[in-house]
């Protein structure tokens, strides 16, 4: 019997309307599993979660039968309901349009997945750090491991 499999992993972000802090540090907890069930249901898995009160920040592994596009609204649309209908007070969110996506590689998920969760630079810090050709999980130097040139880039 023929089978197929996928090992997609992406980082995805996506912010709320106009950037306001609306998502709250006592409900964004609920919110990340909130968003991994709305993923199971898709066929599809959160491998982490993190974000601050303006954007979140989500390592998910793709199902082969979702689209991404598909997904991502689907994300939205569903967990915008959710805090709508369970957080007291946040009738007025709402997430914006457009969304950041990037590749994963399966060499670099377990160093992306210890940032989405806990990233003691920032996570604005390292995917600044990233984006600009730093990898910072195979520095080697320094209390953070920095030490080829990218700690500069910390202060931009």
């Amino acid at each position: 019997m023929p089978q197929s499999f996928a090992g997609v992993y992406l980082h995805l972000i996506f912010s709320t309307k106009n950037r306001e802090c609306s998502i709250r540090t006592e409900w964004a907890p609920r919110l990340y599993e909130y968003i991994g069930g709305i993923l199971r249901d898709r066929k599809c898995q959160l491998l982490a979660a993190g974000g601050v009160e303006d954007h979140v920040h989500l390592l998910v592994s793709l199902s082969r039968e979702i689209t991404l596009s598909s997904l991502v609204r689907d994300i939205k649309s569903v967990s915008s309901h959710w805090v709508h209908q369970n957080m007291t007070g946040s009738q007025e969110f709402a997430w914006q349009q457009g969304y950041a996506v990037f590749s994963v590689s399966q060499s670099a998920l377990v160093h992306v997945k210890k940032r989405t969760s806990v990233a003691p630079l920032g996570l604005d810090v390292y995917f600044r750090l990233v984006t600009r050709g730093c990898r910072p999980w195979l520095l080697s130097a320094g209390p953070l491991g920095l030490g080829n040139g990218c700690e500069a880039l910390i202060a931009d």
